[in-house]
């Protein structure tokens, strides 16, 4: 006779499995901008490429220059820091240092957002031209951001002297590096197991 095996019993366990790792570090940068303002700073537009060609500003009226339209696109998750980076030179009574410059940040275009980094000394001659890097990967400038800010043509790098006193001031290019942590996607693994009993 043949001999039916009847399943009595069926057990189901799942297990799973959330494999997570740590938010993985990114940057976007460094960029140029594509946009500038000021009064009185000459051949503005010059701050957009490193070429030699410089915006240049002497004035005992305190303008400032704006620089915006980064062009910042894949910045996502949470900001870090900001570094920005400007290429110049000044006229000094001490060489290597030239003159003073304030830096800062702007959300809008026109004024700062967070606070000024003041008395950012330019090198001394058109001989010892170089960048000077303010912030980090982990300076805000003293305020938050959000991806939306940082993509908007208006969010920028502002420039003004450092005091009331007319002086030289010459810059080739100015350049932004954004700093941002992005959270890693958690993988979920599901295993079934099934028990058959007779």
């Amino acid at each position: 006779m043949r001999q039916l095996i009847k399943p009595i019993a069926l057990i189901s366990a799942s297990l799973i499995l959330s494999l997570a790792s740590s938010a993985r570090s990114s940057s976007e940068g460094p960029n140029s901008p594509s946009s500038a303002s000021g009064l009185v700073w000459k051949n503005i537009s010059n701050i957009f490429a490193s070429d030699n060609s410089r915006a240049s500003y002497n004035s005992s009226f305190q303008d400032i220059l704006s620089a915006a339209s980064f062009g910042f696109s894949s910045v996502t998750g949470v900001i870090t820091g900001i570094t920005v980076e400007i290429e110049g030179y000044g006229a000094g009574a001490s060489p290597p240092t030239g003159d003073q410059i304030d830096i800062a940040l702007t959300k809008n275009g026109s004024s700062p957002a967070g606070s000024w980094k003041l008395l950012n000394a330019l090198p001394n001659g058109v001989a010892n031209e170089a960048y000077i890097a303010r912030g980090g990967s982990t300076d805000l400038w003293g305020t938050a951001w959000t991806p939306i800010e940082i993509a908007n043509s208006s969010f920028g790098v502002l420039i003004r002297d450092s005091d009331i006193l007319a002086s030289p001031l010459n810059v080739d290019h100015i350049r932004v590096t954004v700093y941002y942590t992005v959270p890693a996607a958690g993988r979920r693994l599901k295993m079934q197991k099934f028990i058959i009993g007779d």
